[in-house]
């Protein structure tokens, strides 16, 4: 039974393949692995070079009584970027770029334009870079932006991304690793999200102290498969993943620039999106203690304090999360960054 459903998985799905299998390519056990109990991984792979399968990765469990064999659990993927993968983009850059950044800055939905500022620019876009994703939401103009702030090296990234849009968590986090081997040091991650702290209001900019990592909890963690010891340690401590001197700087620069009516400080909740918060979830986040949510930022600020990396978050609070009225409508993120930008561009400590 577990042979003839295997058989069937492998020759009429035409993106599935055994990854890790107990069985052969015909579905017949392999004598030196197979046997009752087994797991079989089958990922999901690309189909064509013009259409993008995201990685799923499928346990099948096989029992000797096969009463269970039927049934398919959806697992995470292992690492899908090995190290040889960064190495190769690290090499790419650093041969077509004579920049040797020591500040990274992510910029999130409709910030793109903090690179504005910077001397001696140099662009690539995503799509030119080796192994590098690419950018499928509207905000996220898809540029590796090179250049200088008051002589400091610095790179940005002109829109990151997220979980829904298909990409497995190592690719969400491949350019923090690219970012350290290439020299990084310190790196600023921004986002547009919603407020949930009552006290908050639209464009104010929220230093984040601490977060929330809801998919996490559910086992989307972007640590999650073998540790690679060359970027970090199995078990990082996450209690001061936003480094307290950066926040400090950053409230300072802010009461310089007379700021200080729109600066706050809170924890941030990442959710997987693509969807908006229902009034439920969002009187949930409330009470979890969260003071604004959002879709991205978390994975790329995991995977950077695992580096060693220092990190200073911002998150612009866009539009403030509905959760008493049932009557509200939602409102849709972007269409209120063009106004609020310019506040995060003003306080950034670069």
């Amino acid at each position: 039974m577990v042979t003839e459903r295997l058989t069937y998985f492998l020759e009429n799905e035409a993106l599935l393949y055994p990854y890790q299998s107990g069985f052969r390519r015909d579905g017949s056990k392999d004598p030196d692995t197979g046997r009752a109990g087994a797991a079989v991984y089958i990922p999901a792979r690309r189909a064509a070079a013009d259409e993008f399968v995201p990685d799923v990765f499928w346990y099948r469990h096989t029992c000797t009584c096969h009463t269970c064999c039927s049934i398919q659990f959806p697992l995470l993927p292992p690492s899908c970027c090995s190290f040889e993968d960064y190495k190769l983009t690290t090499e790419w850059l650093l041969n077509h770029t004579s920049h040797r950044p020591k500040v990274a800055v992510i910029c999130g939905s409709g910030l793109g334009l903090l690179a504005d500022g910077a001397a001696n620019k140099q662009t690539f876009r995503y799509q030119d870079i080796p192994n590098f994703p690419v950018s499928t939401v509207a905000g996220h103009e898809g540029c590796l932006v090179f250049g200088t702030i008051e002589d400091t090296s610095c790179v940005f990234m002109q829109g990151h991304f997220h979980l829904y849009e298909g990409y497995s968590l190592c690719q969400v986090t491949f350019p923090v690793r690219i970012f350290k081997l290439m020299g990084v040091e310190s790196i600023l991650v921004t986002n547009a999200s919603g407020g949930i702290c009552p006290d908050f209001k639209v464009g104010d900019i929220m230093i984040i102290k601490d977060h929330i990592n809801l998919p996490g909890f559910a086992g989307q963690h972007p640590l999650f498969g073998p540790n690679d010891e060359r970027f970090g340690i199995r078990f990082p401590c996450m209690s001061d993943a936003y480094s307290k001197d950066l926040r400090r700087l950053a409230v300072d620069v802010g009461s310089e620039l007379g700021c200080s009516d729109f600066i706050r400080e809170g924890v941030y909740c990442m959710v997987s999106g693509p969807n908006f918060e229902t009034i439920a979830e969002a009187r949930m986040l409330l009470i979890l203690g969260c003071d604004s949510v959002g879709m991205s930022t978390v994975p790329e600020v995991t995977v950077a304090k695992h580096c060693g990396l220092r990190v200073l978050g911002l998150s612009l609070i866009t539009n403030m999360v509905r959760f008493l009225n049932y009557n509200s409508s939602s409102r849709h993120l972007l269409h209120l960054c063009d106004t609020c930008v310019t506040s995060v561009t003003s306080v950034t400590p670069l």
